[in-house]
């Protein structure tokens, strides 16, 4: 018996025996959405072979009994939709977004996957950045006291070796998550991805356009920024204004090398000359949506330094008060990437950054 087999869009096969034409799934490894076709559309099915096995894909029944479909699933419908009695068309970019999806700072409050990130990732690195620093600089200081320095920095280098190595994990999975909010939000989806899986593989690949985009894009934008804070790093003193205005003309560079190093065609396409000129071409509103980053960014710093005062005069309250920062400061990287996606979503039939294929960082293990 020929069992269907649905080819999702990053390359992952999924067998569905049974599955109704029209009913609507998720893939399990990118989170977007699949739709079961009909059966006068045979093209986008391709038929299972006689030596097919479990391992060749995920079942995709499993993800259609287990309920009702999701509403993130289905497509959304516009006003101009229902008055046209559905005449209108379904954008072939992907679904459109609905005239009132809320503002992007709640977005993390649409799927429970994007609380669980925000809730476990904040909690580790409040451990990671937080608890096991100040441990092992109190170590240090009570071993120093007793006269018993070595002994102190031995205990320490035990007791913040484990945090330090899996710190690593922890930020690469941050950046894939992250990398999966970009690219579904510029694709349309209007609901939180679903989390990487929860391994080691693709924590290197995901990890590769960050790194392409440190050096190409933020590397560049904020060169300016890096030299004068390196060149007054001898105790010149530093001048808040300066480097808030050098942040700010950095930004919108690191902005949209980081959007074309993951949506465009060309993984090396944020080179200088093509990044100043999409900023050029997109104007004011592209100024407007980094101003909105910038704000975002500006809200975690206050946060974070607001929380740093506390160290010196209320230490066990500073400890408190750092794990809402960390929270806050992981919402807030999913905030600043479903804004840049969603105005990639609303402009890119001006910027045609997939005319070819639409690759959307499936090469980069997202």
């Amino acid at each position: 018996m020929n069992v269907p087999v649905l080819v999702c869009r990053c390359g992952q096969r999924l067998r569905a025996p049974g599955a109704k034409p029209g009913r609507v799934g998720r893939c399990p490894k990118c989170g977007a959405p699949l739709r079961v076709p009909e059966a006068s559309a045979p093209a986008s099915v391709q038929p299972s072979v006689e030596n097919d096995t479990p391992s060749a894909g995920y079942y995709l029944e499993d993800t259609l009994r287990s309920g009702p479909s999701r509403p993130e699933a289905r497509e959304p419908r516009s006003p101009a939709k229902e008055r046209s009695g559905g005449s209108e068309a379904k954008s072939p970019t992907g679904p459109a977004f609905p005239p009132r999806g809320g503002p992007a700072w709640l977005y993390p409050l649409r799927g429970a996957e994007s609380l669980t990130v925000v809730v476990v990732l904040g909690v580790a690195y409040w451990i990671f950045m937080v608890l096991v620093p100040e441990y092992c600089l109190s170590v240090l200081s009570d071993a120093e006291s007793m006269g018993a320095a070595p002994m102190g920095r031995l205990i320490a280098i035990i007791s913040g070796l484990p945090a330090a190595i899996l710190l690593l994990p922890a930020l690469f999975y941050t950046l894939q998550y992250l990398g999966r909010v970009l690219v579904s939000s510029a694709q349309g989806d209007d609901r939180p991805p679903r989390p990487p899986d929860r391994n080691f593989e693709g924590f290197l690949t995901g990890f590769s356009p960050w790194l392409l985009w440190l050096l190409t894009g933020a590397g560049v934008g904020f060169l300016p920024f890096l030299v004068y804070w390196v060149s007054h790093g001898d105790g010149a003193p530093v001048s808040p204004l300066v480097v808030l205005v050098l942040g700010l003309l950095g930004l919108p560079y690191a902005a949209m090398a980081l959007m074309m190093t993951f949506l465009h065609d060309d993984a090396f396409a944020a080179k200088p000359a093509a990044v100043l000129s999409a900023i050029v071409r997109l104007g004011v509103s592209f100024l407007a949506a980094c101003l909105a980053v910038a704000a975002v960014i500006g809200l975690v710093f206050v946060a974070f330094a607001g929380a740093h005062s506390l160290r010196s005069s209320h230490f066990w309250l500073y400890i408190v008060v750092a794990l809402p920062c960390w929270l806050l400061a992981h919402w807030a990287a999913i905030v600043v990437m479903r804004v840049l996606g969603r105005y990639y979503y609303c402009r890119r039939k001006l910027l045609r950054w997939h005319r070819k294929r639409p690759r959307w960082g499936v090469n980069w293990g997202l």
